[in-house]
């Protein structure tokens, strides 16, 4: 079902209604959208997540999204809500095998590590953990799993 909303260009439209200024106004939709695209993301065939990852762009979307959250006038929980949704997809993009390139998911460790210094909500700190987990192991070697834990430990650990 995922690849018929992928096909049907669901994820283009919900990009769109986060990147639109009427988000300010609206947490819920907000949510629902990413929602929707964690889903998708988290979904069994990793080509779903390389396409919402790699095609469609998401990480750009939700890094402009995560900056302008601050100066939205929503409610604690609405505002709490939301960045669960985030960090549940952050950690969606960042599952799977094979892993997703290093280069597209790399801003991830500088979120997880804001969410587990910073939030007190324990889901996120749950997604935040388990989206260092997914960068670490999606290391093809030794090398790269270096390269991985060195990219962590420079994010603020």
């Amino acid at each position: 079902q995922a690849s018929s909303l992928v096909s049907a260009g669901v994820v283009e439209a919900a990009l769109a209604i986060l990147a639109s200024p009427a988000i300010a106004d609206r947490p819920e939709l907000c949510d629902q959208c990413l929602w929707l695209l964690a889903n998708i993301a988290g979904d069994e065939n990793h080509r779903l997540r390389d396409w919402v990852l790699l095609e469609a762009g998401a990480v750009g979307y939700l890094g402009r999204l995560f900056q302008q959250l601050p100066s939205f006038a929503w409610s604690f929980h609405s505002r709490d809500q939301v960045l669960r949704s985030l960090t549940w997809l952050m950690s969606a993009l960042c599952h799977g095998r094979p892993a997703p390139p290093l280069e597209e998911v790399d801003c991830a460790f500088d979120y997880f590590a804001q969410v587990v210094l910073e939030a007190e909500d324990v889901q996120m700190l749950a997604e935040a953990m388990w989206g260092f987990c997914y960068l670490l192991e999606g290391a093809t070697d030794d090398e790269a799993a270096c390269a991985r834990a060195g990219r962590m430990l420079s994010c603020g650990f």
